[in-house]
């Protein structure tokens, strides 16, 4: 038997024209959010979302040497700049970028 590539019920959060957050970190602390959700017995879900200028850094590039003056830098240029507590390199979001989370509740062991 073949696993579904997207499960049926499967949710869409379509949120690619909402780009007036200024908070980089807004679809995360959602994302926190709608985990929980899922995972109480929510139906999975697909979130679609862009940010217009921003750059979101793991917990790792936030330690680099430089990262605090480069993050001055470019907040200073206008981009809105995060530390997201998930894994990862550094990311640049503009317009173009679209980001796309699948949620899904862990499978019971068989």
């Amino acid at each position: 038997m073949e696993a579904e590539l997207i499960p049926p019920g499967t949710l869409l959060l379509d949120r690619m024209t909402d780009t007036d957050e200024p908070d980089v970190l807004y679809p995360f602390a959602l994302e926190e959010l709608l985990l929980r959700y899922i995972g109480e017995g929510g139906p999975p879900l697909v979130h679609l979302w862009r940010h217009p200028r921003a750059l979101v850094m793991g917990l790792r590039d936030s330690r680099s040497p430089g990262a605090g003056a480069a993050k001055r830098r470019l907040e200073e240029q206008g981009y809105a700049v995060g530390v997201r507590n998930s894994g990862g390199a550094a990311v640049p979001l503009d317009l173009g970028v679209v980001n796309v989370t699948l949620m899904f509740a862990d499978p019971p062991p068989r």
